[in-house]
């Protein structure tokens, strides 16, 4: 019997030494970083709420949103600060992870895409007296700010960028400005994103750990487990907040940090770890049933409810400007179900309950192939 390039008895090994690794301490450190971050969440989270409230900073509601939206102008907006003392706890924990520099990718690309949220969302609005910065304003930032990890900070294995080729660099940028974007257009309702990001979350710590079994034991797979933990404890103080009705909501300071986060998250899975999975020669249709291919799809599964949260509304655009087409649809997807008759909270909890499903599929989906 052969399963992953070894023998029936070396493959038998290596689970033993797997599971070894995972005892010595693993398991400890996951829940430390858990527990650490929980309680930072909740030592900062008020503070934090007092501090916004001061700003006297509130959320514009668009004029075509339903009526039980409008009652929610004035709400503050900057509840995504509360993710960022967990984030910054990181650098205290850097024994916990194999290479190290995983945490400053992670920690520059959180508080980067956190302070533009912020600028978007409190000083653009106060200093020039508009909703925030344009789209393509908004982008380019978004881009240098994806790029600085990408190209500057180094790997901890080799001393070499993370990016070894166009195709790679281009691979990550798209990524990580699609998981920016697309959970900042699924946070449309009070609790939604900080829900589905978690449970999505869930999913990927999941996926990684399977990935690790598969791949032989692949250390560095064990650091993603970490990073995620500490996103799944920050979101539980935001949410005492955020749970209808909303006291605040997480803004673009919260939604574009969650993001990048995650969107990090699937490039170093898709472009980092994959390649240590070995694959032999194979045709097309063989790839379509290979592991490597099922990781794809289980990724892909997980995440479509993010990935149409999002694709409707440039959908929509397009029809619009192109062929003139209106669409009565209204976009994001959630907007969309609160159009047809359905209350804020059953459109939240079918959608949390539609994510669940979906994490499930896709880890199911990595599981047996």
């Amino acid at each position: 019997m052969k399963r992953y390039g070894v023998g029936l008895k070396g493959y038998i090994i290596g689970k033993l030494i797997i599971m070894q690794e995972l005892y010595n301490g693993y398991f400890a450190s996951f829940f430390k970083l858990f527990w650490f971050s929980v309680l930072t969440g909740m030592i900062f989270s008020k503070p934090i709420y007092h501090f916004i409230l001061n700003l006297k900073v509130g959320q514009r509601v668009s004029e075509y949103l339903p009526e039980n939206h409008q009652k929610k102008s004035g709400t503050p907006n900057l509840g995504g600060l509360m993710l960022m003392p967990p984030l910054l706890g990181l650098m205290f924990f850097q024994d916990y992870f194999h290479d190290s520099n995983i945490i400053w990718r992670y920690i520059f690309l959180g508080l980067g895409f956190g302070l533009l949220g912020f600028l978007d969302d409190y000083l653009v609005p106060k200093l020039f007296g508009s909703r925030g910065f344009t789209w393509k304003v908004k982008q380019l930032l978004q881009l240098i700010i994806v790029l600085v990890p990408l190209l500057f900070l180094s790997d901890g294995k080799s001393g070499m960028p993370f990016v070894s080729s166009y195709t790679q660099l281009l691979l990550g940028v798209l990524t990580i400005l699609f998981f920016v974007n697309a959970i900042n257009f699924t946070d449309g309702l009070d609790g939604l994103a900080a829900s589905v990001s978690k449970i999505y979350s869930l999913s990927l710590i999941v996926i990684t750990s399977i990935l690790y079994m598969k791949s032989g034991g692949s250390l560095h797979l064990l650091d993603i487990p970490l990073i995620l933990v500490v996103l799944i404890a920050s979101l539980i103080p935001l949410l005492y907040y955020n749970v209808p009705p909303a006291r605040v909501f997480m803004g673009d300071t919260g939604s574009m940090l969650i993001g990048a986060v995650l969107g990090m998250v699937v490039w170093d899975i898709l472009t980092i770890y994959v390649p240590t999975i070995p694959v032999e020669n194979i045709t097309f249709m063989q790839f379509l049933f290979s592991s490597k291919a099922s990781i794809i799809f289980s990724l892909g599964i997980a995440t479509l409810l993010i990935f149409f949260e999002l694709v409707l509304v440039p959908i929509k655009l397009f029809f619009i400007k192109i062929f003139g087409w209106y669409m009565p649809f209204k976009t994001p997807l959630h907007h969309g179900l609160e159009q047809i008759g359905w209350q804020e909270t059953r459109v939240t909890g079918v959608l949390i309950l539609v994510q669940v499903l979906l994490s499930v599929l896709g880890v199911t989906v990595l599981a047996i192939v």
